[in-house]
C-alpha cells in the first residue's frame, strides 16, 4: 500500500503553489505607501506647525506686502529667529516687530512699526486683498462706465481686514495729505493721487489692542493735529490701567484728551463679543470742554460705549462742529447726561442743559450710517430765552461784553452781518420735536411764550420750523419759518399768524408814571382828591395778525435788506390811554387837565395797519387808530436795506381844544440813532399868527392856539380804517382761529 501511494505523494508534494490572481496585491502596497506618505507628510506639517514655520518668514513677507502694496518685514534686519507662522484656522503669525513701510511719497517714515506682535488674518481676507491688488492693476485700463461700477477701477482700494492685532508696543504715523492719499490707504490708492482716487479708508480690524504705543496723526483737509501717547500701568495686586494722552490742534484750536481705562483696552473688538471696559476721558477743543465716566468695548470705534458726559463750550455750535453735529451758534453752553453708541448709531439723554439763562434737556438719536448723517430728537426745556439764540442769526450774545456790543455797532449798523454757515447746514439732517414750556421775549414783554411746541427739519441744507404752536396772553401764535441754506444764497420765508393776543398782558408798559405826574401836580396845587381813580394802560386790546414775508442772503442784514411780504395787524375790544392821545395833538389843554384828574382809557373803535414790504422797503398802506377823541394815522417808509426810517404821525383831533401846538411828530434818521421832531411848519405858523394879534390886541394873542379839529381827515381816516378792519382785520383773525 505504501508502495503504491508513494509516488502519487511525491508527485502531488512536487507540484509547485497556485500563483495568486493578476493585481491582487498592487492595491495594499499603494494604500501602504499612500498612508506611509502621508504620516511623513502630516508629521512634517505637525512639526513645521509647532516649530512655527521658520522658513516662511520670507514668503509670508512678500504675502503681506503684495496685499498691502507696502514692504511688509516680519523681523528686524538681519534676524530669522523669534518669528512664528500657524496656518491652521487662518494666518497667524507672532513676530517680535512687524514693519509696513511708508508709502512712495512718504518713504522716510514707516507708517507701523509694532513690537510684540500676534496676528491674524484668515484667507478670505488674503484672497480679497489680493484680488483686489490686481483688478486695481487691471482697472487702470477700463472704460469710464466699468471705473463708475467697480471701486477697483476708481482706485478706491478696499480695505484689509485683520482678523486681530495685538501688540505690546506700537508706533503709527497716520498722515493724510489734502488730495485725499492718506499713509494708511493701502494698495495702488494710496500711492497715487489720481482725480478719481475715493477717500482713504483705515483697515478693518476684527480686534487690535495694544499696551503702549505712540501714534501721529495728521489730518491737512481736516486742518488736524494730534500727537499721542498711551502706556499699560502695572498696578498692586495684579490690577493695571491704561493711560492715553493727546495734544494737537483742530482747525487751529488747541486740542487736548486724556483716557484712562481699567486694564488694556481694546482699540477695536468684534460688536457684541469684547466685554465692556470701565473708562474716564477729558478732552477740550478749543474752547469746548467734553468728560465721560462709563464703558466701551472698543476705543477707535467707540462701540459700545455707555456712561454719564459733561459737555460745555462758548456755543453750541462749537461744541457740535468736532463731531459733526450740526448745532445753532449760542452763548454759553453746558450740558450733562448719558450718552450711548451702539454701531453707528449713538444715543444721548441731556438730563440738564443751560444755554445762558435758558434750561433746557431732551433725548436725541445721531444715526450716522445713512449717506447724510441723521439727528432725531425731542427738545424740551423749563425756559428758552429768546436772547439766547441771537447769535445763530449774527446778534451779539446777552452775555457779550460792552465793547463787544460796541465794536458790532461800530459801522452805524444795527443789523447782523455774519454770514450763516450754510455748508454746516448741510452736513447732517434732522428731525426734533420741541416742547419748551416758556419762552422768554425780552426786556419789552410782561408775558412769555407759554409754552412753545414745533418741529424742526433739516433736509439737504434746508431749515423748517413747522408746526408752531404758541400760547401767549391769552393769545394764539402759529406758523413756520423756513431758511434754505441748499444755495450759495440762503432763502428765507416766514409765515405766521396770531389772533387773541392781550396787548396790556403781553407787553410792558409803564402805568405808573402818570399816576406820579397826577399826584405831583395835585400836591403843587394842595389838592390831594386829585389822585387818579386808577392807573391806565397806554395800550391794550386783543390783537390778531398775520406776517408773509420772504428774503434772501448770506445774513441777516442781506435777507431784509432783500424782503418782499406784507404784515397786516387789527385790534378788537382796545383802548388806549387818553393822555398818549393828547400828546400825539399836542394838545396842551387836554394834557393840563389829565395831568390834573388822572389819566383813564379811551375806548378805540378801530385800529389796523396794512403794510407792504418790497425790496427791502416796508410802508405802511395804511395804519389808523380812531377814538372818540381823535383820529391818528401813520405815514412813511422803512427802510431795512438802508437802516434808515423816514416816519411822521399825524392826528386830526374831533373836538374844540383852547389850546393846542397839533403838528405832526416825524420820526427819521438811522436805526443806530434814529431821531424823533415835531414838524415846525404848523408851529411856525400859530407862533407867527400870535404875535402879529398881539400887537392888535395882547389877548388875540391866543386866538391862533385855539384848535377845532378836523372832522375831516377824521372822519375819512376812520371810514378807511373800518373798511380795512371789516375786510382785512376780520380775515386775520379768522385765519388765525383755523
Amino acid at each position: 500500500m505504501n508502495a503504491v501511494f508513494e509516488p502519487v505523494l511525491s508527485e502531488a508534494q512536487a507540484e509547485p503553489p497556485l500563483a495568486p490572481p493578476p493585481g491582487r496585491g498592487r492595491p495594499r502596497r499603494r494604500l501602504v505607501a499612500v498612508a506611509a506618505t502621508l504620516v511623513v507628510v502630516g508629521g512634517a506639517l505637525a512639526a513645521c506647525e509647532y516649530l512655527g514655520w521658520p522658513f516662511l518668514a520670507g514668503p509670508a513677507e512678500r504675502l503681506l506686502s503684495q496685499a498691502t502694496g507696502r514692504d511688509v518685514a516680519l523681523r528686524n534686519p538681519g534676524e530669522s529667529s523669534g518669528l512664528r507662522i500657524h496656518l491652521l484656522g487662518g494666518l497667524h503669525i507672532a513676530a517680535p516687530v512687524v514693519t509696513v513701510a511708508g508709502p512712495d511719497w512718504r518713504p522716510a517714515t514707516p507708517t507701523l512699526h509694532a513690537q510684540g506682535v500676534r496676528l491674524h488674518l484668515r484667507y478670505a481676507d488674503l484672497w480679497a486683498a489680493w484680488r483686489s491688488s490686481r483688478q486695481e492693476d487691471a482697472g487702470a485700463a477700463a472704460t469710464a462706465a466699468s471705473a463708475a461700477a467697480s471701486p477697483a477701477a476708481t482706485g478706491r482700494a478696499p480695505a484689509l481686514r485683520i482678523r486681530s492685532l495685538v501688540a505690546d508696543r506700537l508706533e503709527a504715523d497716520l498722515f493724510r495729505q489734502p488730495d485725499g492719499r492718506a499713509t494708511w490707504q493701502l494698495g495702488k490708492a494710496g500711492q497715487s493721487a489720481s482725480p478719481g482716487a475715493g477717500p482713504a479708508t483705515l483697515p478693518e480690524f476684527g480686534y487690535l489692542a495694544v499696551r503702549s504705543g505712540d501714534l501721529h496723526y495728521r489730518d491737512a483737509g481736516r486742518e488736524l493735529a494730534v500727537d499721542s501717547h498711551l502706556q499699560l500701568v502695572e498696578g498692586g495686586g495684579g490690577h493695571s490701567r491704561l493711560v492715553a494722552q493727546a495734544e494737537g490742534r483742530y482747525r487751529k484750536q488747541p486740542l487736548t484728551l486724556e483716557l484712562v481705562s481699567n486694564g488694556v483696552l481694546p482699540w477695536v473688538a468684534p460688536r457684541g463679543d469684547a466685554p465692556a471696559v470701565q473708562m474716564r476721558m477729558k478732552g477740550q477743543v478749543g474752547g469746548a470742554h467734553l468728560s465721560f465716566e462709563g464703558t466701551v468695548t472698543s476705543a477707535l470705534t467707540l462701540d459700545g460705549l455707555s456712561g454719564r458726559f459733561d459737555l460745555s463750550g462758548p456755543s453750541m455750535a462749537a461744541v457740535g462742529a468736532p463731531v459733526g453735529v450740526t448745532l445753532p451758534t449760542t452763548g454759553a453752553f453746558r450740558a450733562t447726561g448719558t450718552l450711548n453708541k451702539q454701531g453707528d448709531v449713538w444715543q444721548a439723554a441731556v438730563t440738564r442743559g443751560t444755554l445762558g439763562s435758558s434750561k433746557l434737556s431732551g433725548d436725541f438719536r445721531y444715526d450716522t450710517s445713512p449717506r447724510v448723517p441723521m439727528l432725531t430728537g425731542h427738545l424740551r426745556g423749563q425756559v428758552l430765552a429768546l436772547a439766547d439764540l441771537a447769535p445763530s442769526v449774527g446778534a451779539p450774545a446777552p452775555q457779550a461784553s460792552e465793547a463787544g456790543k460796541a465794536a458790532a455797532r461800530a459801522d452805524g449798523k444795527v443789523l447782523p452781518t455774519r454770514e450763516f454757515d450754510l455748508p454746516s447746514m448741510r452736513a447732517m439732517d434732522a428731525d426734533v420735536e420741541v416742547d419748551i414750556a416758556e419762552v422768554d421775549l425780552g426786556s419789552a414783554f410782561s408775558e412769555p411764550l407759554r409754552p412753545l411746541r414745533a418741529r424742526i427739519e433739516l433736509d439737504e441744507g434746508r431749515l423748517t420750523i413747522s408746526e408752531i404752536d404758541a400760547r401767549a396772553a391769552a393769545g394764539h401764535l402759529m406758523g413756520s419759518l423756513v431758511l434754505d441754506g441748499s444755495g450759495e444764497r440762503a432763502a428765507w420765508r416766514v409765515d405766521l399768524a396770531w389772533d387773541g393776543v392781550r396787548l396790556e398782558r403781553w407787553l410792558k408798559q409803564d402805568d405808573a408814571g402818570t399816576s406820579k405826574m397826577a399826584a405831583s401836580a395835585s400836591a403843587k396845587d394842595a389838592a390831594p382828591d386829585a389822585q387818579p381813580k386808577r392807573q391806565t394802560k397806554m395800550l391794550a386790546g386783543s390783537m390778531a395778525g398775520e406776517a408773509q414775508l420772504e428774503g434772501q442772503g448770506r445774513s441777516t442784514a442781506e435777507i431784509l435788506g432783500s424782503l418782499q411780504g406784507k404784515v397786516g395787524v387789527a385790534l378788537e375790544d382796545a383802548s388806549v390811554s387818553r393822555l398818549l392821545v393828547a400828546k400825539a395833538g399836542l394838545d396842551i389843554a387836554r394834557i393840563l387837565g389829565i395831568y390834573l384828574r388822572g389819566d383813564d382809557d379811551l375806548p378805540i373803535s378801530c385800529a389796523v395797519a396794512d403794510m407792504a414790504a418790497a425790496q427791502g422797503v416796508l410802508k405802511p398802506r395804511s395804519a389808523v387808530i380812531d377814538t372818540p377823541d381823535a383820529t391818528t394815522w401813520l405815514v412813511g417808509e422803512v427802510s431795512l436795506a438802508q437802516e434808515t426810517m423816514h416816519l411822521q404821525v399825524a392826528v386830526a383831533p374831533k373836538k374844540f381844544s383852547v389850546a393846542s401846538l397839533r403838528t405832526p411828530v416825524e420820526v427819521h434818521g438811522s436805526f443806530a440813532q434814529p431821531q424823533v421832531k415835531l414838524s415846525t411848519g404848523p408851529i411856525v405858523k400859530r407862533v407867527a399868527a400870535a404875535a402879529v394879534l398881539s400887537v392888535a390886541a395882547p389877548v388875540a394873542a391866543v386866538l391862533p392856539f385855539f384848535d377845532t379839529g378836523d372832522a375831516s381827515s377824521a372822519k375819512a381816516r376812520g371810514e378807511e380804517c373800518r373798511k380795512l378792519a371789516r375786510g382785512y382785520g376780520n380775515r386775520l383773525g379768522e385765519k388765525a382761529r383755523e
